[in-house]
Parts: C-alpha cells; sequence; structure tokens
C-alpha cells in the first residue's frame, strides 16, 4: 500500500483538504517516533519505509492513543476509528483459521506433503495437530474444531524440518508452543489456554487464548523437561505395516492407495490406564483419527469434522525481472514461458549462475547453470514445490531493445549428461570443467537476490522461503 493509497483511507471522514491535510501530516510525522510515552509501542521510520501498510496503520492508532488525534476522531464521530479498524481487516491479510484448515485438508491433493501431519499432543478431550501454516485444536468429545493457533506470528512454524521442530506441551487446557533444536529449547516459550469466552448474552463456549510469552527461564526450561520426559512417538509404518493383525484394517494405507498418514504415532496414556497408540490419514480431503490399542490391538477409528469454506484465490503474481542485465531479461521470460506451459500454477523464481558470455559471430552466447524454484504462499511462507537446475548453453540475437532467445542447448541424462556439457563447450577449454567446480552458496546468493526482487515489486507480506531445509529469511 503506497502513501496515495493511505491517503484514501480518510476520504469517507467529510473533512475539508486543510483538516485533511493536517491529519496526514500528524500521522506521517508520529510514524517517525521511536517509542511511545509509556514506552509500550515503537513506530520506526525504517518500518514505515519497509511497509506503508503496517507504519501508517501504526501511526494512526499512536494518534488515538496519544491524543493527536482524538479531536479529529470527534469530529467525525468517531469515523476515524472504524475505519482504521475496518482497515486492519481488510489489508492485513488476517492469517485465519480458515486458512489453517484449508492447508490441512488440502495436504496430499494440491501440496507435495507424502504424509498426513503428525498428532503433536493429545489427552481424553482434545487432539493437537499442525502444519506449515498453524496449528488445529480439536474437540474430541464435542467433535468439532475448538480453535487454532497462527504459529507464523510467533515464530513457530517448523514442520517438515530439518534442524529445528516446532513442539507442544498440552497440560489440561494449557498448550505451551515452542522450537526445538538439536535436544535444546531454541527461542522463547508460547503459552495458549482454552477457556470459556462469552459469544452472547448467556452463551459462551470454548476458546483458545493468548497467555503470553515465557519471560522467567527457569519455569520455561522447566516446561521443556516435562516435554522431553513424555514417551516418544514411533515411526508408524515400522510399527504397523508388518503387524498381521492390522491388516485388514490398514492395509490400505501402504498399498500405495491415495490416502497419506502421519510419519509417527504418538503414544498416550488415557486415564483408565488404557495405553494407545494415534495417528491421523487424510484423504480426499478427510481427516482420520487412528487410536490402536497396544495391549489387545484393537483399533478405533475416528472421522474428523474439518470444512473449509470456498474461498476465490488471487493466483500469485508472476516474477518481474526488474535489473537491468537485457540478456538475462530474455533468458529469464524465456524460461518462465516454459515453467508456465508445464506446471500451469504457481510463480517461479530464477535461480542461475553465469560461467561465461561470449558473440559468436551474430549471436551472444551465454554459458551456465539456468533453473529456477517454483512455489507456493503458505502464510507468510514461500514453499518450494518443484524446481529444475539445467546447464545449458543460451543463444541470444540482439533485437532493437534487448535479446531475443534464438535457441537453447541442453545436456542429456545419465551418460549424456557429461557428453553433451563437453559438445557445447568444446570450443573454450576450461569452460567444461566449470560446470561440475562452482561455488553452490553463489547461485543461492542469486536465488535469494530474485526472491527478494519479487517480494519487494509485488508488495507480498512474505517473510520465509523453504525449498529442502528450515525456512530461511528473505530479508536478514
Amino acid at each position: 500500500m503506497r502513501e496515495n493509497d493511505v491517503r484514501k483511507l480518510f476520504e469517507p471522514f467529510a473533512l475539508d483538504e486543510e483538516k485533511k491535510e493536517e491529519l496526514w501530516t500528524q500521522i506521517s510525522n508520529r510514524g517517525e517516533q521511536t517509542e511511545a510515552e509509556d514506552g509500550s509501542l515503537i513506530v520506526s521510520k525504517q518500518r514505515r519505509l519497509r511497509g506503508w501498510h503496517r507504519a501508517v496503520a501504526a501511526a494512526a492508532i499512536v494518534l488515538l492513543l496519544w491524543g493527536a488525534g482524538a479531536a479529529v476522531n470527534a469530529a467525525t464521530g468517531g469515523n476515524l476509528a472504524k475505519q482504521i479498524r475496518e482497515w486492519f481487516r481488510q489489508a492485513a491479510d488476517p492469517q485465519t483459521e480458515q486458512d489453517i484448515v484449508e492447508e490441512a485438508v488440502t495436504i496430499g491433493s494440491k501440496t507435495g506433503e507424502v504424509y498426513a501431519p503428525d498428532i503433536m499432543a493429545r489427552n481424553e478431550r482434545y487432539l493437537v495437530f499442525g502444519n506449515l501454516r498453524g496449528i488445529l485444536v480439536y474437540d474430541l468429545q464435542k467433535d468439532r474444531l475448538l480453535g487454532s493457533i497462527d504459529t507464523q506470528k510467533i515464530g513457530c512454524a517448523y514442520f517438515g524440518t530439518y534442524r529445528t521442530h516446532t513442539r507442544l506441551l498440552l497440560k489440561n487446557k494449557d498448550i505451551y508452543v515452542f522450537n526445538e533444536s538439536q535436544g535444546s529449547l531454541k527461542g522463547k516459550l508460547h503459552q495458549f489456554r482454552i477457556r470459556e469466552e462469552e459469544i452472547s448474552d448467556g452463551q459462551s463456549e470454548e476458546k483458545i487464548v493468548t497467555i503470553g510469552t515465557m519471560t522467567v527461564k527457569n519455569e520455561a526450561a522447566d516446561l521443556f523437561r516435562q516435554w522431553k520426559k513424555q514417551e516418544k512417538t514411533r515411526d508408524t509404518f515400522d510399527t504397523f505395516a508388518e503387524d498381521k493383525a492390522y491388516t485388514d484394517t490398514m492395509g490400505y494405507l501402504w498399498r500405495g492407495d491415495p490416502a497419506r498418514y502421519s510419519r509417527n504415532s504418538y503414544p498416550w496414556k488415557s486415564a483408565d490406564g488404557k495405553k494407545t497408540l494415534n495417528f491421523l490419514t487424510i484423504q480426499d480431503g478427510i481427516y482420520r483419527l487412528y487410536e490402536c490399542n497396544r495391549k489387545d490391538k484393537k483399533l478405533a477409528v475416528y472421522r474428523l469434522c474439518l470444512t473449509v469454506e470456498e474461498r476465490k484465490r488471487r493466483p500469485l503474481p508472476e516474477f518481474r525481472y526488474t535489473g537491468n542485465d537485457r540478456a538475462l531479461a530474455a533468458i529469464i521470460s524465456y524460461q518462465q514461458e516454459q515453467y508456465k506451459e508445464k506446471e500451469g500454477q504457481g510463480c517461479w523464481i530464477p535461480g542461475f549462475i553465469i560461467f561465461k558470455r561470449v558473440w559468436e559471430g551474430d549471436q551472444y552466447l551465454v554459458f551456465g547453470y539456468f533453473g529456477g524454484i517454483g512455489y507456493r504462499k503458505i502464510g507468510n511462507i514461500l514453499q518450494c514445490v518443484d524446481g529444475s537446475n539445467d546447464p545449458a548453453c543460451f543463444h541470444l540475437k540482439k533485437t532493437a531493445d534487448g535479446y531475443q532467445v534464438q535457441k537453447v542447448d541442453y545436456t542429456g541424462d545419465g551418460a549424456f549428461y557429461g557428453k553433451g556439457i563437453r559438445k557445447f563447450t568444446r570450443n573454450y577449454p576450461g569452460l567444461y570443467k566449470k560446470y561440475f567446480h562452482f561455488d553452490n552458496n553463489k547461485k543461492k546468493k542469486n536465488h535469494l537476490r530474485y526472491l527478494q526482487m519479487y517480494v519487494k515489486n509485488n508488495d507480498l507480506d512474505v517473510k520465509y522461503y523453504m525449498i529442502s531445509e528450515d525456512p530461511v529469511k528473505i530479508f536478514k
């Protein structure tokens, strides 16, 4: 959102031009403050320049809190406050419960996930599981979704990752969410609570409320130790696939049918002493909880009621190269069209490393690895869904306004891989070896530069990208 867009927010207030300009000036100036009078709110100039929508909203609220906008709010019959609340609701791209549910039910159909989510915790009443988008809390007694936790907002979005993992401890109605790395607590521990909240006169229902972040290190460390003492999860396939007691009831899961199951099974002991192993399955968007008695091997299966609202989603914008290298612009445009023909959806971000550029007659040759990564957006994360990394030589022709791709020399697979590279580099001694000995970190940096270009150009609320490891910050 740009400055002119923000100015439009104040059109409904029926102020004359002088008062509108006065209000805008106050908000703009307040945005440059570094600290509120009570020290509780910081609005820096850097943040304001980084994202107009966040900074101006904060500045407008500062006006209300500090009194600079109180007179204007009163003069507009409270419309200033109403407009700010409405703007927040519409423009903040709220990371809603439906987003988290939708991500859960599309696993296995629209995503590349191999497994259903692991169960993070359960007791007599509640079942908790999560994904990159957030955590869902299900009420087993009332057979309904109780609520969700937006873990991206608290920096706990490490699901299906390698080094760092988001963990959860459920104690009665208290939920503690944190990150664990190599057996140690990493960062802060966040507390939530399930409690009755009034929804209308005389009516109430259970909701998940934020309690806060653990500030006492000893208390956080003690809760982390409690989590570590819990019985460890077990590999679902290794536990059940070879057990004849479950061949008839669960055999379809191992035979390649289009169903996903949790990679790990969660051990739980009920109040009456019954020990069970629990995991989830998902097929055609339907979740089921499998509860396996570890003593008599009896199996209970429960269908979970998760529903997704039909919503129109705008596709991700295409990558636009805004650099000055016209040869690279032509190559990117060419590869982008190839990606669209093949995939038809998602956004494609280049990932190149160039070894040599040379004129050969009227053709401009560019040697290197040319490829890119296709992403989908999950909240504030861009997650890799596919990618390519092709050694090639591009033949370009100069045009009035840049370059045009004439042909591309690709290499083959297997035994033809090296032969293909040797063929199109044969006139340039030493170039062949560069395809097998290069700095991969340079290639990663180039890809990150294009990611930053993509996010900035499209003003996206994206903070991380995820390829095959833990989420990585796009802007340090």
